[in-house]
């Protein structure tokens, strides 16, 4: 990122829209904090971190978004604020976000003496802040605030969609928050506004499905859709593109079984199979012309083989409770012995060696935190799948959004690490959860009380 002006005016404009779209709505501050968030966080996480000295954390956006949410919910309960949906009712994958907290927490301090110390406050610190965007999202959030941040997504991965035409065909660093990362020959992969282009992915997946369940198959439908489905083939991204396969395949099975209506999907369905094809049939070719090396290290079938044999063979001792972090010494050695060191630079520049990190979240969870955090981590995708799945109405394509969602994020924790909750995507999955929560239970009180005056 050579200049920062082009950032500077997206930023800019990113204010502009999010004032633009919290105007109207009857949680003016509220909405605009998330929105502004949802538009600018990647840049500001990748550019303007802000540090003090004496203090042992930075305040990154994510943080300075927690702080805002904790005082706003906590002067809401002093003080009564209106919230959006008062309900008793607690999903039952609630209790699972909190027994994980719990079970990390005892992790961290159980590893305390050989992983880094910030790590004892920034883990808890990112599931807290998970919540809390939750908790904000379920109570606070009006049918107004939600039309504004659901406006703010779609635009969001418009705007990406540009951005990633633009790294493809004209500059590859062009608005881009991490390095690049070649494809094949002198082509890139694209990333949008993001740091790496799987988070790009999934996000411009969940624009998808939220424009779909909002306008159907319509004309604005039919010039949106194509324009994200391209971004997202430019992420040449292998699970992106098969998530993309899957949610369109489901979502079509929900919704639209009318052949004629299925003409749209069943072409993007085949596009993307081919790219796919593509990617599967020519990687050999690839390999052996530009692919980046050390990213085909890190995917060889070979290299994961035995990865997962390491995890599985050597780290049984430490299977309670975890290594509590890579850091961790005994995590590089194990990794050594099986030929799995990489070089990494560190902060203040310092290279060194260490294990390479296992390509799925749920080896993570297994590896980091031990086998009681990997159930509670597979229990609450079940249990969220299960109960989002339980609220969709086949009549309102939108009651699907969150159950996508969820799917979204476990099946991208298959073959990618997801699980921190620090992630854009992550906290944006909260925010989703706790507003269609929230939306729910008005929606049910409401024709409870239908019912009820129907019967008098």
């Amino acid at each position: 990122m050579e200049s920062t002006v082009p950032y500077i005016i997206y930023l800019i404009s990113a204010f502009i829209v999010s004032v633009y779209l919290s105007r109207r709505t009857d949680r003016k501050v509220l909405t605009f904090a998330l929105v502004f968030w949802i538009f600018s966080e990647p840049y500001l996480d990748a550019m303007f971190i802000i540090s003090f000295p004496g203090l042992p954390f930075e305040f990154q956006p994510n943080r300075i978004l927690l702080i805002f949410l904790f005082f706003y919910l906590l002067l809401g309960h002093l003080f009564s604020f209106q919230k959006y949906s008062i309900t008793s009712a607690t999903p039952p994958f609630e209790k699972y976000m909190y027994f994980y907290i719990l079970v990390v927490t005892l992790s961290l301090m159980y590893n305390y003496s050989d992983i880094r110390q910030q790590l004892m406050g920034a883990v808890p610190a990112a599931i807290f802040t998970f919540i809390i965007i939750y908790q904000t999202g379920k109570r606070y959030i009006t049918v107004s605030s939600f039309d504004a941040i659901i406006k703010a997504i779609i635009i969001l991965s418009v705007v990406c969609s540009f951005i990633a035409l633009l790294q493809i065909f004209y500059d590859a660093d062009f608005l881009r928050a991490g390095r690049t990362r070649l494809a094949f020959s002198d082509i890139y992969r694209a990333t949008g506004i993001f740091a790496e282009e799987y988070e790009f992915g999934v996000i411009q997946i969940l624009a998808y499905i939220i424009i779909y369940s909002k306008y159907g198959v319509s004309h604005l439908s039919k010039l949106l859709i194509p324009l994200l489905v391209i971004s997202i083939l430019m992420t040449f991204h292998r699970l992106d593109i098969m998530i993309l396969i899957l949610c369109t395949s489901i979502y079509f099975w929900f919704f639209q079984r009318s052949y004629n209506k299925f003409i749209f999907p069943l072409s993007i369905l085949f596009i993307a199979f081919l790219s796919l094809t593509f990617l599967y049939m020519f990687e050999s070719e690839l390999l052996e012309s530009a692919f980046v090396q050390g990213r085909l290290l890190e995917e060889h079938e070979s290299i994961r083989a035995r990865q997962w044999d390491a995890i599985f063979t050597e780290l049984k001792e430490y299977a309670f409770l975890g290594l509590g972090g890579y850091g961790n010494p005994t995590y590089s050695e194990i990794m050594g012995r099986y030929d799995l060191l990489q070089s990494m630079k560190l902060p203040n520049s310092e290279w060194i060696e260490r294990g390479y990190i296992p390509h799925s979240g749920y080896l993570e969870v297994l590896v980091l935190y031990g086998v009681l955090a990997f159930i509670i981590f597979i229990s609450f995708f079940y249990s969220i799948l299960r109960y989002f799945y339980r609220t969709i109405d086949r009549y309102n394509p939108g009651t699907s959004v969150p159950f996508f969602t969820a799917l979204i994020w476990a099946t991208s924790n298959t073959t990618n690490g997801m699980i921190s909750f620090s992630a854009y995507s992550t906290l944006l999955y909260a925010l989703i959860f706790g507003i269609y929560i929230g939306k729910h239970s008005i929606d049910v009180k409401q024709q409870n009380r239908e019912l009820t005056v129907g019967s008098i």
